[in-house]
């Protein structure tokens, strides 16, 4: 046996002396309805039966000839928490706004209800949230499937990137060379930063770091075909920086190239020590001695690849024993919220403090002391080289 939650309810109230109310519920542009709650025997509320609505009701609803019946016959299938949420305003005295859908009836409501006199009665106003919600959820699986894109779209750059750099770097007894690279997490970007090395027949060997500018797809791949380019080149050049550099502007200058290219090259003698080197629009290298002196390189700029001046000179000097020459693209010294210039000095004191790490280790704990230190704000590579004569 089931009862109402109050006593001598009708299907038709009045509410208060006049029929205001009715009035404005029968006006709205939204559902309207007013029920009584139904309990068991426990006194738990089991349904509510509809007592009045008005002519929205059923546009909002798609529930016809509502009145004088209850939820669960209109909805057999009706989620329980609707009769709980409303026991709250109907026994409970709460007023209460919310947004909820129904599986069973296929739609999205906003909802506002409130306890009516007497005890057990509410009314409810709502809003057929559905098209809203639709829309809003579409919207929402739109931006996830971006989202899920954007990973993929850097996950895949960032294999290309990985794929596109040397597999190994050139090896010496009396030089040890590590590199390192470094990418930032954020959104689909993926740098041009590159490194590589090369060698001749005489011992000497060089090194060079790039970067082409942009933060994509097209980045990593132009990136990748200029690598491959110089490297292709390399064993029929001179061993110079200068020729180097000249012949990663012939290819930035080609079909398929880049406009604006960074580049620094060194090209060793580890028989004597002799280092020569050239930057085209790239932050100089920086030679630190092993008693911590440090120098930077810097005395043979010229113009960005691409725009490269053929009159480009180098310059040289003879490393001394246990020297480290550190090549890097500018990513390493512009995190945040240093300058460039700041950047260096902070290059500086880091990598003298890193001076008694083992050789094989030194790239690798300067890149993550130096994003430690300042948050990288851009992809890095560096590469470092320590001489070493008496490993002969």
């Amino acid at each position: 046996m089931t009862t109402r939650a109050h006593d001598g309810a009708s299907i038709n109230p009045e509410v208060g002396d006049d029929d205001r109310f009715h009035s404005i519920f029968t006006a709205i542009d939204e559902g309207y309805c007013l029920c009584e709650m139904i309990l068991d025997d426990s006194g738990e509320p089991i349904d509510y039966r509809f007592l009045e609505t008005n002519p929205m009701f059923e546009e909002m609803t798609g529930l016809v000839d509502a009145v004088g019946k209850t939820a669960y016959e209109l909805v057999p299938n009706l989620e329980h928490h609707w009769v709980e949420t409303y026991a709250r305003a109907a026994i409970g005295g709460e007023r209460i706004r919310f947004q909820q859908g129904s599986e069973a009836m296929g739609r999205w409501f906003d909802v506002f209800t409130m306890p009516i006199e007497p005890r057990g009665r509410f009314a409810i106003v709502f809003k057929d949230d559905s098209a809203r919600h639709r829309a809003k959820s579409a919207l929402q699986k739109s931006e996830q499937s971006l989202r899920d894109l954007a990973i993929r779209e850097r996950r895949n750059s960032l294999r290309l990137q990985h794929a596109l750099l040397p597999a190994e770097l050139v090896a010496r007894p009396n030089l040890s060379i590590t590199a390192e690279y470094q990418s930032i997490d954020v959104g689909t970007t993926v740098g041009g930063d590159w490194y590589d090395t090369f060698s001749w027949s005489d011992g000497r060997v060089g090194i060079m770091v790039g970067d082409v500018v942009g933060h994509n797809l097209d980045a990593a791949a132009t990136m990748g075909h200029l690598r491959a380019g110089v490297a292709a080149l390399a064993r029929h050049l001179p061993a110079h920086p200068t020729d180097l550099l000249q012949a990663l502007d012939e290819c930035a200058r080609a079909p398929g190239g880049a406009d604006f290219v960074t580049a620094c090259c060194v090209v060793i003698d580890p028989s004597d020590g002799h280092c020569v080197y050239s930057s085209a629009g790239h932050p100089p290298p920086l030679l630190i001695a092993p008693d911590g002196d440090v120098c930077w390189l810097d005395d043979a700029l010229t113009t960005p690849i691409g725009m490269l001046d053929l009159a480009a000179t180098a310059s040289s000097v003879i490393l001394p024993a246990d020297a480290t020459v550190i090549l890097y693209s500018d990513g390493l010294i512009e995190g945040r919220p240093q300058s460039a210039d700041g950047g260096r000095a902070r290059l500086e004191r880091t990598a003298v403090g890193l001076l008694s790490a083992h050789p094989d280790d030194f790239s690798k704990r300067l890149m993550a002391e130096m994003a430690r230190i300042s948050p990288p704000t851009d992809d890095a590579v560096v590469v470092s080289v320590r001489y070493t004569p008496s490993a002969r």
